[in-house]
């Protein structure tokens, strides 16, 4: 079985670390997400699909300012035509249209940009784009609703990141 060996920096769950005070700072909330785009591009490149990718599978080191994966353990790897739909366990609040079972396309990478994208959203405001906590309504978002504007206090900003959120969840 091939597996994917990253070094493991000490730290926290991303989840934990973005409940602790101080609160980042935008230009390091932008970081984290750069940095989870990156680390993400290397598993897609190495041929796999985190599927599941939220901030508990995260975990956030504060020597180097960045995140890594705690957890792959819902990864797969890639197929040439595509991943059949499987529901995460965790992420509803992240997950892809096509994860959701209710759209007639395969997962690949694009699911995995659009996790990253519903995950910086929260990122920025503080709560996720949908309500995880009703199941129904969070899938018939993701199929249905565009992520919401961030309405930032320096409009300039917040216009660039609504453009980059809404390319991340197309």
């Amino acid at each position: 079985v091939p597996f994917l060996v990253f070094a493991r920096p000490n730290g926290l769950s991303l989840h934990d670390r973005l409940r602790m005070k101080p609160v980042p700072t935008l230009n390091q909330k932008i970081e984290i997400m750069i940095g989870n785009l990156e680390l993400l591009g290397r598993f897609h490149k190495a041929g796999w699909l985190l599927l599941d990718f939220n901030f508990e599978k995260l975990l956030w080191s504060a020597e180097f300012n960045a995140a890594s994966v705690l957890d792959a353990s819902s990864a797969l790897r890639k197929a040439k035509d595509g991943i059949v739909a499987k529901l995460p366990p965790k992420g509803i609040a992240y997950c892809s249209p096509e994860q959701t079972g209710r759209s007639n396309r395969r997962i690949d990478e694009r699911s995995d940009v659009y996790s990253s994208g519903m995950m910086f959203y929260q990122l920025l405001t503080g709560r996720p784009p949908v309500d995880p906590s009703d199941i129904m309504h969070a899938v018939h978002f993701h199929m249905a609703f565009t992520i919401p504007k961030l309405n930032l206090p320096d409009s300039d900003i917040s216009e660039v990141l609504d453009q980059v959120l809404e390319r991340m969840t197309a």
